[in-house]
């Protein structure tokens, strides 16, 4: 049997890179069959170059290949709670401009949900969160519905209404053009302190 080499680039134990090695093959024709060679007496030469090759270099390079490829193809993961005293964790986060987005919201508070409850809105280009939050509360938006449907146009990606010790993931893909993007919590009378801003860049 060959040997294998197990190569872990950073931290991601899923992205795992395998070669085989010439030196364990039981005999010359075993590795002149698997290399697809017709003749072996010029074997032990390029058995000799194989094992020859930079070892270090092409790791290096496959370390490198699989780091690109995980930042190419991995979303980027945002985390934010809101409390009892109506604030959000973070007030502002940043997302590649076009990119696929997680973004997980946690309500950490305690209070029941109809008194406390907390969601998450990003809004789109140009719309101000004070607004918003106006908007809403003359659309009829309250503890049970925070977001009416007439008021959707506006929205970017939302969670839905939580309650103490709740959370909800969410994905979406975040705009093509840089600029800075508000989020809100529209349950009522939250607008005015949880507020904060999306940069894409």
């Amino acid at each position: 049997m060959p040997a294998i080499f197990e190569v872990v680039c950073g931290n991601h134990d899923s992205h795992r890179i395998y070669f085989l090695s010439s030196k364990n093959f039981k005999s010359r024709t075993e590795f002149s069959d698997l290399a697809g060679e017709n003749q072996t007496k010029d074997l032990g030469l390029k058995r000799k170059a194989i094992e020859g090759f930079s070892m270090k270099s092409l790791l290096l390079q496959a370390c490198l290949l699989t780091t690109t490829l995980l930042f190419s193809f991995a979303g980027e993961k945002i985390l934010i709670t809101g409390n009892d005293t109506m604030q959000f964790s973070t007030k502002e986060f940043s997302v590649t401009a076009g990119g696929e987005v997680e973004l997980e919201f946690k309500n950490i508070g305690k209070l029941p949900k109809i008194a406390m409850g907390h969601n998450l809105v990003i809004l789109k280009e140009g719309v101000s969160a004070l607004a918003f939050g106006s908007k809403v509360l003359q659309a009829g938006g309250n503890a049970t519905n925070a977001l009416p449907e007439s008021t959707m146009s506006d929205v970017l990606a939302h969670t839905k209404l939580l309650g103490p010790g709740e959370s909800e993931t969410i994905s979406f893909t975040a705009p093509v053009k840089p600029g800075m993007y508000q989020f809100v919590c529209t349950f009522p009378g939250h607008y005015a302190m949880m507020r904060g801003i999306m940069t894409v860049k």
